[in-house]
């Protein structure tokens, strides 16, 4: 069974895979949903909430006004199945079906149709100091090497209730390790924050959570994922509660553009083996927690800064992909996200097309 992650456009609303397109259906919906509210973006910066109940789920499209709601059920591989069964968009079929990753309390993850869905829980303003490591989510077209929308970096958050000041003056890099960090270090973007969302005089936007979690949307476009910077290296060891403790699982979504750059989106699963490896896998049976055979192995080979790890990917073609994750852990959990691309890098005109992925320790 193929899971179906698309993420549909509905209006200007594209929301994390949770409907579909067609002829109509209206309904009203359900209020008893009291359990976690996740807010964020999709790809087109509208702002959407979604709260995610025991059995049921509800999405609000708040620039539209519309809202979804559905039935939830968590499948064998951690993953969620959703049900939308009501709507108030006449351009919404009901019953359709779809699935997402969530990090209870914390995060939630999605998307397809070249778009795409993070969602966090919020809650009041940060009132404090941090680092978080970031990166900007590549777009089919752009540069390896000197593209600064392939970007990683640190960046310091101080925070103080309803004013929150941004300031990205620490090292900046591409993939490859070329140095984009501005010279001289720009101006801290000082902003406004009301319940975690955060509009800076950059005119960038944030979504700052409690729980260590930072999305964004810079005003030329380029959305960054960011989350709190450890304070030492990331143990890969087979160590207890090391990243690659035996038998540790992650479950990860995979976006990845095809020929027409439009983003398809796939579920996938890797388990530790000890000592910096893990075993890589795909579903021949999503719903029923099948996995094909070994799909490749992934190999940890350094970490260029707390929670930014280098490796590589044998693929069961044989064929060799370069890896760099960043990661924390976050609320006793590991958090990744990052990229794949094929090896090796070559010069300064070599186009990433390569693969991005969120994920989440289960």
């Amino acid at each position: 069974m193929k899971p179906n992650f698309k993420v549909i456009s509905l209006t200007s609303l594209l929301m994390l895979g949770l409907v579909g397109c067609g002829g109509g259906s209206g309904s009203t919906t359900p209020s008893s949903i009291t359990d976690t509210i996740y807010q964020g973006q999709d790809s087109s910066g509208n702002n959407v909430s979604v709260t995610v109940g025991s059995t049921q789920f509800q999405v609000v499209d708040h620039a539209n006004s519309v809202t979804m709601s559905g039935d939830k059920s968590t499948l064998a591989n951690g993953f969620l199945k959703l049900v939308t069964t009501s709507s108030t968009s006449p351009s919404v079929t009901v019953p359709n079906t779809h699935y997402a990753l969530e990090y209870p309390q914390t995060a939630l993850i999605a998307g397809g149709n070249n778009m795409y869905f993070v969602g966090f829980t919020i809650g009041s303003c940060v009132n404090s100091t941090n680092d978080y490591n970031y990166a900007v989510m590549p777009l089919p077209g752009t540069t390896i090497t000197t593209d600064t929308s392939i970007m990683w970096g640190t960046a310091n958050v101080s925070a103080n209730g309803a004013t929150s000041e941004f300031s990205a003056t620490a090292t900046q890099s591409a993939l490859d390790g070329t140095d984009l960090t501005a010279t001289p270090a720009p101006a801290p973007d000082t902003g406004l924050c009301s319940d975690g969302a955060v509009t800076l005089a950059s005119g960038s936007e944030l979504l700052i959570s409690q729980t260590g979690m930072i999305f964004g949307k810079n005003p030329g476009g380029d959305d960054f994922v960011g989350m709190l910077k450890p304070a030492s290296n990331i143990d890969t060891s087979n160590a207890v509660g090391a990243l690659t403790e035996a038998g540790n699982i992650i479950n990860f979504v995979l976006f990845k553009p095809d020929q027409q750059g439009v983003m398809q989106l796939r579920p996938a699963r890797i388990e530790a083996t000890g000592n910096g490896v893990f075993t890589a896998y795909d579903y021949s049976d999503f719903e029923n927690n099948i996995v094909n055979t070994t799909t490749g192995t992934i190999t940890i080979t350094g970490q260029s800064s707390p929670g930014v790890l280098q490796g590589t990917a044998l693929n069961g073609d044989g064929s060799t992909n370069e890896i760099q994750l960043m990661v924390s852990n976050i609320n006793g959990k590991y958090v990744l996200f990052g990229f794949s691309w094929l090896a090796p890098i070559a010069p300064s005109t070599t186009i990433f097309d390569g693969t991005m992925a969120f994920g989440i320790q289960q």
